[in-house]
């Protein structure tokens, strides 16, 4: 049990440390604004797609 402690340590630690980065980068207006723009472009052209006659 100690062993199985000891090798998931690291990743753990380093899982904490990259929510951490991801929450100060998701707090900066800039990069919300690109996640926004890019969720956008991505449910337009998925309504293109849905829109558009099936071709045969």
């Amino acid at each position: 049990m100690f062993v199985f402690g000891l090798g998931t340590l690291p990743m753990l630690l380093t899982m904490g440390a990259t929510a951490q980065w991801l929450t100060r980068l998701a707090h900066q207006f800039m990069v919300r604004k690109i996640a926004g723009a890019i969720v956008t472009i991505v449910i337009f052209f998925c309504l293109m797609i849905l829109l558009m006659p099936p071709h045969h």
